[in-house]
C-alpha cells in the first residue's frame, strides 16, 4: 500500500503526464483512504475528476492505469496489471 506522501507523488505525476490534476480536497481524500490496488486507485482518480471509469476512453484509462501500476511496483507493492473488461473499446 502506498503512503500518503507517495500518493501525492503519484498524483503529481498523473497531473503532469495525463492532465489529471486533482483539487487539494480530492488529493487529501485519496491520502486519507488510499485505494487498495492500482485499478481501484485509477478508478478513484477518474471519479475525482468527475469521470466514470467504465465509460472512459480505453487508451486514456490504460495509460493512467499503466502509470499507476508502474509507480506501485517501483514502491515494492504488488500490482496486477489486468484491466477490467468493462472499459470501452474505442481508442
Amino acid at each position: 500500500m502506498l503512503t500518503p506522501m507517495e500518493v501525492l507523488w503519484l498524483l503529481d505525476k498523473l497531473c503532469v503526464d495525463a492532465g489529471f490534476c486533482l483539487s487539494p480536497e480530492e488529493k487529501a481524500k485519496l491520502q486519507a483512504s488510499v485505494p487498495a490496488d492500482p485499478t481501484a486507485f485509477t478508478d478513484a482518480v477518474f471519479l475525482a475528476e468527475g469521470l466514470k471509469p467504465e465509460l472512459a476512453e480505453r487508451r486514456l484509462y490504460r495509460g493512467v492505469h499503466d502509470t499507476v501500476v508502474k509507480f506501485w511496483r517501483q514502491r515494492g507493492c504488488e500490482a496486477d496489471d489486468v484491466v477490467s473488461n468493462n472499459r470501452r473499446s474505442q481508442s
